[in-house]
């Protein structure tokens, strides 16, 4: 990709090396203040959203440009030359809404269209129960990247689906858990990976993704779903 080379689909998001380049070093300007508060400011992250990086791989359906993964990287390593905080979170958010797009279209449209940031936490530490035709989650994630400034989270729980249990991943709004501000390390202080808590908050069945099964067949468990809309680079 040259220095000047767009990365575009349909004139929806256009983007260049050298925009990302300036991102990075603005980035690079505020690391020790970023440092000191473990996280960067909210002023910065207003400008990585409102450039649509965090877009980046999403499906075309939902404005995304489906970009190459190598393309996307040599973006993630253009911003690491300035910061690895900074590139850390630059990859983290796109990568981690792609389990957003095996979700049934109306939950697609609903996280994706809410244009929120989307984070996870996979590790299946949750405790859930069943209840009605939805589940209860509870419980405690650590190392929760992005999360600050995040208005998504897939958690992790093995959930007793009618087929058995399985390890899964839970989508719920940030607001419905507790951000437990106990990120405070040496390497990657900027990212603002803390702790997470919820307790007892309801999740519906279609917001549930199973991750045995999706791994295994490259399908949800929906029957509305369309293979070209998986992220860029899970195209069968």
């Amino acid at each position: 990709m040259g220095k000047h080379d767009p990365i575009s689909f349909e004139k929806r998001l256009t983007i260049t090396k050298d925009q990302v380049k300036a991102w990075a070093q603005a980035a690079e300007a505020e690391i020790s203040e970023a440092e000191k508060n473990c996280q960067f400011s909210d002023a910065l992250m207003k400008s990585y959203k409102e450039q649509g990086f965090y877009r980046l791989l999403r499906p075309w359906r939902h404005g995304g440009p489906s970009v190459r993964p190598t393309a996307f990287m040599e973006l993630v390593r253009t911003v690491g030359y300035h910061s690895s905080a900074a590139a850390w979170l630059f990859y983290f958010y796109p990568i981690h809404e792609a389990w957003a797009a095996y979700l049934p279209q109306n939950r697609q449209e609903e996280i994706f269209g809410s244009d929120g940031l989307v984070v996870d936490v996979f590790t299946p530490l949750g405790k859930v129960e069943k209840d009605g035709e939805g589940y209860r989650l509870s419980g405690e994630w650590k190392f929760a990247s992005g999360v600050m400034h995040s208005e998504w989270i897939g958690l992790g729980g093995v959930v007793p689906l009618p087929d058995g249990p399985q390890p899964c991943l839970m989508a719920i709004r940030t607001d419905q858990v507790e951000i437990v501000k106990n990120w405070d390390t040496l390497g990657l202080r900027s990212t603002g990976s803390n702790c997470v808590r919820c307790e007892n908050v309801y999740v519906a069945p279609d917001m549930i993704l199973p991750l045995a099964t999706t791994a295994s067949t490259g399908m949800p468990q929906t029957t509305d779903f369309d293979p070209e809309d998986r992220p860029a680079g899970m195209q069968a």
